[in-house]
């Protein structure tokens, strides 16, 4: 076995989202303010009130709420960049001597895949959150008490033949189409 991880952390979309729709929103905000001083020769209205912004003082509200707002917005952004999300997949189990893992999606179909070959099952949907695999099965049985109970046990099996060490806790809802 290997010294490093095959778990992988999901991308940091977030912070890199919010911090493109600042820039993008400030880079338009100054090209329209240069083409309306390009086109009219005066400074239109926000750039005077930029400028009134500018001419306050350091200890004045506020300039003191602005800097606030801007540490609080830079504190959530590098914590969101930081931190670790929830990990993306899980170990397999597999070969001696090879490593695998599978994606929260990937235990996902295979939930639906077995759930789906039961008897009495018309569609399956599987959702992984955490340690738990949430079921759904639809059936057009009126008493599915006996399928429930398949259907639990059918998705417990299939997630202990595949994944290494705990199984995540498995809940089962049965609704008929019926």
């Amino acid at each position: 076995m290997s010294n490093h991880s095959l778990s992988r952390r999901p991308a940091r979309v977030t912070p890199a989202t919010i911090v493109a729709l600042v820039i993008a929103a400030a880079g338009a905000g100054l090209v329209t303010l240069a083409v309306l001083r390009l086109s009219n020769g005066t400074w239109p209205g926000a750039a005077t009130a930029i400028a009134e912004f500018g001419a306050q003082a350091w200890g004045a509200p506020l300039v003191a709420a602005g800097g606030a707002a801007a540490a609080v917005i830079g504190l959530v952004l590098l914590l969101c960049a930081v931190l670790p999300g929830r990990p993306s997949s899980r170990p397999a189990r597999s070969a001696e001597s090879v490593e695998a893992v599978v994606t929260r999606r990937g235990i996902e179909r295979m939930v639906e895949h077995r759930v789906g070959g039961i008897d009495g099952v018309s569609t399956c949907r599987a959702r992984v959150r955490g340690h738990k695999v949430s079921v759904v099965a639809r059936t057009p049985l009126r008493d599915h008490s006996d399928l429930s109970t398949a259907v639990s046990a059918a998705s417990e099996n299939v997630l202990r033949s595949a994944l290494d060490g705990s199984v995540p806790r498995t809940t089962v809802r049965m609704v008929s189409s019926s």
